[in-house]
């Protein structure tokens, strides 16, 4: 029987572009009228096949290919699974091979399709699944128990972790932020194992898994270290005390670690600072004296172990019924030789010779008989009750204090402010800048600062209405809507969220969280969200070659803000035609654009802001 070839040759459009150029491909398919026998390309025959469907993270993948067509530019690639046929992450061209094996990049973790096809094009001839990293399996970390003894190391066992190898785990306090950690450990590429972790003081704790190194907690569990139900009592032994009195405090409830310790801090400062300390040795109980304090507030904290977790506090007040001795500056940074003007205010009990004096900071505080050892200059206030005393800055750069004594005649130091020397050129002035003034609602909003070094660990920067009156610390914190301490940081980002009403506002920042002043603001608004853009057609149906107007709104107003028409289902980065708006942000204003000649009658619109 006489066998019948037929070549038949047919364009199918695929639209895919490059450099503006529309490409197209050729394909044949070979009828045999003798067998009946109708074949694509010989599909039925090409097969790709991955060495393993599992790989670790990034690890290179081997594909053995057969029954390719030949072609140079037959290729095969790796797609996220479920993603589109035109879409892929890496791909390699056969060289006109019709089989072989080829290599292509590993990938994170995740579920991915291998995929061939022929001369260029994008219909996908023969796909194949594999997988990289961890096999789906639920993330978990375990311990053999739940309570550990003080400092008794904490062995962690782990499963389902991805297998980057930056993937960790941490201990955290119960309760900290996400981003908070003790100690930690990389797992260094495994899915599952163990690790074993620090021992800790007495307390309630956190086991957290993260993924290549970042802050996301992807599964977690309690643990407590030591007794649980520990209450630590710190218990002040009167509420107030003169200056130059030791401070004797009582406690009970502590675990008894060597490293126990209770501080005095002065109050509203953050838990982790404090003026002078005294480890209670291992007791659990007893009584314990503090060195004397100069007048003012303070707070006396109780930790365990050498950690900064306040376990228990109270409250004292150091005064001997001269209260109203107070000295402020006008800023903390000074030059050498600069003048410096001290604002004071003083009881009119105090002595005729009561005085000021500027002193190297690393002298001990309390002692007027020590002070007048060490001043470098000095003024006496003669009976004023309040005024302002004109110093000149050393020229040793430096830190320093001005000291108020209540007389001459072996009294003592009452009151002082800290502020130091620096070159011209290490002067930080307080500032607050925004990246831009207006902001919607709930949008996050940079904050970028600078302070000087001098400011405590308690300066803060608050959102403010704008209406609230300027200058006053007290003030503003009773009108804060949010706040951020700064602690001790000189330059940085703080990150706000934009209040709900739209209306004026402040970021204030003040020197002080104790009866402090404003010193730097920056204005904002918040205004309503801008409607999205829009693009509306007159009809939806075109004869080939005909002019398509499309009106539009809500553009940004860019002069390179485009519209232009693409194939449906292409790439949103492909188009046919289009056209640049010049700037325009019409309320609605309309586009022409030129249809092409095409083989479908659908074609789709898109708008994007386009690069160069």
């Amino acid at each position: 029987m006489k066998k019948w070839l037929i070549l038949i040759l047919f364009w199918i459009w695929n639209p895919i572009q490059s450099n503006g150029i529309m490409k197209y491909s050729v394909y044949s398919n070979i009828i045999d009228s003798g067998n009946d026998v109708f074949s694509k390309m010989s599909a039925e025959n090409v097969s790709i096949v991955p060495r393993k469907s599992q790989y670790d993270v990034n690890e290179e993948v081997s594909i053995d290919f057969y029954g390719f067509a030949g072609n140079a530019k037959d290729w095969i690639s790796i797609a996220k699974s479920g993603s589109k046929d035109t879409e892929y992450i890496t791909f390699k061209f056969l060289e006109g091979k019709t089989s072989g094996t080829i290599t292509l990049p590993g990938q994170l973790p995740g579920v991915y399709e291998i995929r061939g096809f022929y001369n260029n094009e994008y219909t996908v001839r023969v796909r194949a699944t594999i997988r990289f990293g961890q096999s789906g399996e639920a993330v978990n970390i375990s311990t053999d128990k739940t309570n550990f003894n003080p400092n008794e190391e904490i062995r962690v066992n782990f499963s389902g972790f991805p297998g980057f190898a930056k993937d960790w785990i941490a201990i955290s306090k119960a309760g900290s932020a996400d981003n908070e950690y003790i100690t930690f450990k990389f797992v260094e590429g495994k899915y599952s194992g163990s690790i074993v972790l620090p021992g800790l003081s007495p307390g309630t704790y956190e086991i957290r898994g993260y993924f290549n190194n970042e802050y996301t907690v992807r599964t977690r569990k309690s643990i407590q270290v030591g007794e649980t139900g520990l209450t630590a009592k710190v218990i002040c032994t009167k509420s107030g005390f003169a200056p130059g009195e030791e401070i004797i405090i009582d406690f009970s409830g502590f675990p008894g670690n060597a490293k126990d310790w209770i501080a005095i801090a002065k109050t509203g400062t953050v838990d982790n600072n404090y003026i002078t300390y005294k480890f209670l040795e291992g007791k659990t109980s007893g009584r314990i004296t503090l060195p004397a304090q100069v007048a003012g507030n303070y707070e006396i904290r109780g930790y365990f172990n050498n950690e900064y977790t306040v376990r228990g506090r109270c409250e004292i007040t150091v005064e001997n019924n001269n209260l109203g001795s107070k000295l402020t500056l006008d800023k903390t940074q000074f030059t050498p030789g600069e003048k410096i003007s001290v604002y004071f205010t003083a009881p009119a009990t105090y002595a005729e010779n009561a005085w000021v004096g500027l002193l190297p900071a690393n002298i001990q505080h309390g002692s007027e008989a020590l002070n007048d050892q060490h001043e470098l200059t000095y003024q006496y206030l003669s009976k004023k009750t309040s005024g302002t005393l004109t110093f000149t800055a050393p020229e040793k750069e430096g830190n320093y204090d001005f000291r108020m004594h209540d007389t001459d005649d072996n009294g003592k130091e009452v009151t002082y402010i800290a502020f130091s020397v620096l070159p011209k050129q290490d002067i930080i002035l307080p500032s607050l800048t925004l990246d831009k003034t207006q902001f919607t609602a709930g949008e996050k909003i940079s904050v970028h600062f600078t302070a000087p070094l001098t400011y405590p660990e308690n300066a803060w920067v608050g959102l403010l209405p704008a209406n609230i009156q300027h200058g006053s610390e007290a003030v503003n914190d009773q009108n804060e809507l949010a706040y951020q301490y700064l602690s001790k940081k000189t330059s940085g980002t703080l990150t706000f969220t934009a209040p709900e009403k739209e209306e004026n506002y402040d970021f204030r920042m003040h020197d002080t969280d104790n009866n402090g002043k404003e010193v730097a603001s920056v204005a904002f608004s918040v205004i309503p969200k801008q409607q999205g853009p829009g693009l509306t057609l007159n009809k939806t149906e075109f004869l080939p070659g005909e002019d398509i107007v499309v009106s539009f709104t809500g553009f940004s107003g860019n002069a390179k803000d485009w519209i232009s028409i693409a194939a449906a289902g292409s790439a949103d980065n492909t188009y046919i035609t289009f056209k640049f708006l010049e700037g325009k942000n019409p309320v609605q204003s309309p586009c022409r654009l030129n249809q092409q000649v095409l083989t479908k009658s659908e074609a789709i619109l898109t708008m994007n802001t386009r690069s160069g």
